[in-house]
């Protein structure tokens, strides 16, 4: 796991990278407006969603959330409720 967080540390400091980096950006944050699309809240309440969506798909949370010892399921249910918490704001 050191290995993967040193590669994903290179990649976002590395000046070389930039245009992949940005092209990875610009896909992820597509990615959590149509996955905030699948949850029925009022306009008000999507970016919050948008933003647990966002920090749910973050692979620093899922590092954290494995070095606290959560098992792939206990991260997936955790970070579902996380989302659904928030929708339901």
């Amino acid at each position: 796991m050191r290995l993967l967080r040193q590669l994903f540390e290179l990649v976002q400091a590395h000046d070389a990278m930039a245009p992949r980096r940005e092209a990875m950006w610009r896909l992820r944050n597509r990615a959590h407006q149509i996955l905030s699309e699948g949850w029925a809240v009022d306009e008000s309440v999507r970016p919050k969603v948008v933003i647990a969506i966002s920090h749910a798909f973050d692979f620093w949370s899922w590092l954290s959330l494995a070095e606290l010892r959560m098992t792939d399921d206990e991260a997936v249910v955790f970070m579902t409720e996380m989302v659904r918490r928030m929708a339901s704001t």
